[in-house]
This record gives C-alpha cells, sequence and structure tokens, in this order.
C-alpha cells in the first residue's frame, strides 16, 4: 500500500513575504487613489473660486451697465423737466405782460411809456416760485433786464450788458429770425481761447409790442449738482455679496456714491485723502478709466468699510459716463474668498500628511 503523503506546505518566510507585497500594493493603491482625489478636490476648488468670481463680476458689469442706461433716462428726464419749467416761465411772463399792454384798452399806447412798468412787473414775477429767471432782452441785442441782477435797481438794469456774451445772444437772435419762440440750440464755440459749452438750456419769445423778448436759461453748472444728489439718493442702497458696492465717483475724486454712505453735499474726495495709498488708487484708477472709457475689469487693493488700515484685494467693473464726467462702477473683495481657499487647501495638505 501507498503511504499517504501531506502536502507540501508554504514555507512561513514565502507566506509572509507575499502578504507584505500584497498589503504594500494595496496600500499604494490605496494611496494613488487618496492623492489623485486630493488633486481633483483641490483643482474643484479653485474652479469653484473662479467660477465664483465670474459669476460676481458679471453681476458688478450687469449691475453697472444697468445703471447707466437708468442714469442717462434720469439725465434726460431731468433735463426736460427743466426745459419745461424754462418754458412754463417765459411763457407765464409774456401772458402776463401782453395783458397788461391790453389792460390800457383799444387806444393807441405809447408802449416807451410803459416798459419801466413791465421791466418791474417782469422783476416782480422772478421773485416767485414759479418763474425760472426771465430776463428782458432787446431785438438789437441789447440787455433790458438781467433776472441773475435781481440786486440791481431799476436805474441799472437798462443799461446792462449781456453777462453771457454775445456770442449767446447772437445764437439767441438768428434763432428769432426763423420763429417767435422755442429752445436754442446753442453749438460749442470758442473766442479768444475760451470755450462756450452747449450743455446749456436756453427758451426764448418774442414780444414784439415792445421790440422785445423774453429768454430763460439754465446752464449745467447750476442744474449739475442738482441732478447729482437726486442719482446720489436713489442708489446708494446697491450692495451686492463678498462686500460688494456700487460707486460713482467724479474725474476729479471727488465720491457722488458709495455703498449705502447718504449722499451728501460735502462728500470725500479721493484724489485730496490724507492717504497716499487712497491717493495713488484712485489716479491710477482714474487713468485705467479714461483709456477704457466704455467699461473695463480693474484689480486694485483698497480697504473695505469700516476698516482704514487694512488693504484687501478688490475687483471693480468702471465705466466712464461723459455727459457728468464721471466713473460709474460696482466692485467687490476677493479677499475672504482667497482665506477660504486657502484655509481649504492647507487642511487637505495635513490631511494628505
Amino acid at each position: 500500500m501507498r503511504r499517504n503523503r501531506k502536502p507540501t506546505s508554504i514555507p512561513k518566510y514565502m507566506r509572509m513575504t507575499i502578504f507584505s507585497v500584497t498589503l504594500i500594493v494595496a496600500l499604494g493603491v490605496f494611496l494613488i487613489v487618496i492623492v489623485q482625489q486630493l488633486a481633483l478636490y483641490r483643482k474643484d476648488l479653485v474652479y469653484v473660486r473662479k467660477t465664483e468670481i465670474n459669476n460676481t463680476k458679471n453681476f458688478a458689469k450687469d449691475l453697472v451697465v444697468r445703471e447707466l442706461k437708468q442714469i442717462e433716462q434720469s439725465r434726460k428726464d431731468f433735463i426736460n423737466s427743466k426745459a419745461e419749467d424754462l418754458k412754463l416761465s417765459v411763457d407765464e411772463v409774456f401772458n402776463m405782460t401782453t395783458l397788461h399792454v391790453e389792460s390800457y384798452g383799444k387806444s393807441s399806447v405809447d408802449i416807451n411809456s410803459i416798459k419801466k412798468d413791465l421791466v418791474k412787473m417782469v422783476r416782480t414775477l422772478n421773485s416767485t416760485e414759479t418763474i425760472s429767471k426771465v430776463s428782458i432782452m432787446s431785438m438789437d441785442g441789447k440787455c433790458i433786464y438781467s433776472a441773475r441782477h435781481l440786486e440791481r435797481h431799476e436805474g441799472n438794469i437798462i443799461n446792462d450788458k449781456d453777462e453771457l456774451g454775445d456770442l449767446f445772444v447772437q445764437e439767441e437772435l438768428a434763432f428769432l429770425k426763423t420763429t417767435d419762440h422755442g429752445f436754442v440750440q446753442v453749438p460749442k464755440f470758442s473766442d479768444n481761447s475760451l470755450l462756450f459749452s452747449s450743455n446749456k438750456i436756453t427758451y426764448v419769445r418774442e414780444f414784439p409790442i415792445a421790440d422785445w423778448y423774453f429768454v430763460s436759461e439754465c446752464s449745467e453748472e447750476e442744474y449739475h449738482y442738482e441732478f447729482e444728489g437726486m442719482i446720489g439718493r436713489r442708489t446708494r442702497s446697491q450692495q451686492f455679496e463678498h462686500s460688494g458696492y456700487f460707486f460713482i465717483t467724479d474725474i476729479n475724486g471727488r465720491s457722488i456714491v458709495e455703498g449705502r454712505r447718504e449722499y451728501s453735499a460735502n462728500p470725500p474726495n479721493f484724489s485730496a485723502s490724507r492717504d497716499s495709498m487712497v491717493r495713488s488708487t484712485f489716479f491710477m484708477v482714474k487713468n485705467h478709466v479714461l483709456k477704457n472709457k466704455e467699461g473695463s475689469f480693474i484689480e486694485y487693493k483698497y480697504h473695505p468699510k469700516g476698516d482704514s488700515v487694512t488693504y484687501k484685494n478688490k475687483i471693480s467693473y468702471i465705466a466712464y459716463y461723459d455727459p457728468c464726467d464721471w466713473f460709474i462702477g460696482a466692485g467687490f473683495y476677493t479677499t475672504k474668498m482667497d482665506i477660504e481657499l486657502r484655509d481649504e487647501i492647507v487642511a487637505l495638505n495635513l490631511s494628505s500628511v
């Protein structure tokens, strides 16, 4: 009979070797998978941050574009309301003086004998809240009465000179040769190195009884700050995530709108700030905006509200609004996102050790 042979067993040292190799391979594969997952997660974090920044940038840009359209429409409405005020004032003065002349009856009246009374009437009307600075000019270009010199007494105003310059009067007289009333479109022109702006509303109406015409006008300088205040009060609450806010600054550095700050008649001026960083940042932004007037993004460092010491990374979209010489923008801080990304990457690196 044959003897039963015991199966040959694998030596213990070989079993230990195989087990060790298998364990090492498994751990290696596991570590490779973990490292790959960490790399992918880190990449995802960067992608999420970039996506968040891009989304906020798009929001800021859309906000500026939308506000530009609204401001332009508001400006047109504002100018139209000012123009309507001028027209109503001149028409009111014309109607009142015409009634005064007609009150003398159908008999022939010596108009020269009542001209002083007419001037007094216009002066009185100008002192009311409903009349907007109506002046009297003769049809040969002489100033009979200027509403801009209400403090002058009657003896001076008859021989007053036009304070706005003969060039404007020539435009008014040329216009009245084609019609008896309406708005005068004053072109831009220069004389003796002086530039006269067309940003002036002028309404004229002929008063043929006295060979006069009535004129009421409003320059851009007169209505600019009133319009600025209206825009400042309307837009002061435009804020969004990441400490972002809407802002308007004029070309000289004067802040008009800045987040939730109430509109003020004496706003801060960045170009005259005691902080050299604020001054240099303003002029850097100014140069950038003037080269990219249609609107563009710019990155710089600035201090968030309530923190005048720490300067943080900021991204803004800014466009130039030519009619008012304004920089209209919206910006937000990326520091918080930068810190969150850094902390998560540090945590990932520690966990992979």
